[in-house]
């Protein structure tokens, strides 16, 4: 595993442009809370 980081790390550095394009739930695992349930709809 750590040769495959190191690998990700070194394309991450010489790359002068990154996108990372993720799934619907990624944010809930990184503390962000979900909006599921949450009415848009309605005025805040």
């Amino acid at each position: 595993m750590t040769d495959e980081i190191q690998i990700l790390q070194n394309l991450l550095d010489e790359s002068g442009f990154t996108l990372v394009v993720t799934g619907a739930g990624i944010s809930v695992s990184a503390g962000i809370p979900s909006m599921c349930g949450l009415n848009l709809a309605e005025p805040m």
